[in-house]
């Protein structure tokens, strides 16, 4: 036991190991990352139940957790999952990627392999990007006029406003189908080389662009639309 818990010491994630033998499941094992990433004290963990570590997970996502760490203990699958647990030390939650295995022992018992990662920033990182998603969203909602995101190299549309397809009269399907998922064919076709000309000479020189042209509308009317342009490059290029 010395050597193993040497091993899983040395591990930079928390790791702990849990012996299955019938309905008895007890901890065995834990290292000095999980010990702290819980904020329990040195030597208490070993012979906790494995219900004692379900009741460190935030209630929220505690029944999630139980259930997919009893599909695990029942042989059927390994696990992946996220969920909030408690760290006493800091009186928090922080949030762990927990991945576990079963593994059979030559005595007919089982050890389950836990490893605990703490994902808290990159949870964080989630929900700030959800968050300005959202506002996103409702700023583009509430602007006259319809909003479109397309590539200047392949031309094709990646982001189609709610109020640019109601202004046109199609749904997305149909916009996409109609003009083939690309900004050039949207343009009008007597309008188009000459629009697309002005586009490219003005962001030659500049971030921005403006013109007017038409679009035909679902029910074949002629639109005519004031287009201002902001080209922006990726990390890519």
């Amino acid at each position: 036991m010395a050597e193993i818990q040497n091993l899983i010491d040395s591990i930079p994630a928390g790791i702990c190991l849990f012996s299955k033998n019938n309905a008895k499941i007890t901890c065995i094992a834990a290292n000095r990352t999980f010990i702290d990433m819980i904020g329990a004290e040195e030597d208490t963990l070993t012979g906790k139940s494995f219900d004692y570590f379900i009741e460190k997970i935030h209630p929220e996502d505690r029944e999630r957790c139980r259930q997919d760490t009893t599909a695990l203990l029942r042989k059927k699958r390994n696990i992946c999952g996220r969920y909030r647990e408690y760290n006493k030390k800091k009186d928090i939650y922080i949030w762990i990627q927990l991945d576990g295995k079963l593994v059979p022992e030559p005595d007919g018992s089982y050890t389950a392999y836990f490893v605990y990662t703490d994902v808290s920033d990159v949870m964080l990182t989630e929900q700030a990007l959800g968050e300005n998603q959202l506002a996103l969203e409702s700023m583009i909602k509430h602007i006259p006029g319809g909003v479109f995101v397309y590539y200047e190299d392949n031309d094709r549309f990646t982001f189609v406003s709610d109020n640019m397809l109601n202004m046109l009269g199609y749904t997305k399907e149909e916009f996409h189908a109609k003009f083939g998922g690309k900004f050039s064919n949207m343009i009008y076709p007597e309008d188009r080389e000459r629009v697309l000309l002005e586009i490219e000479s003005q962001i030659a020189v500049g971030l921005f662009d403006t013109c007017t042209y038409r679009i035909e509308k679902k029910d074949g009317t002629i639109l005519w639309v004031h287009d201002e342009g902001h080209i922006v490059s990726s990390i890519g290029g």
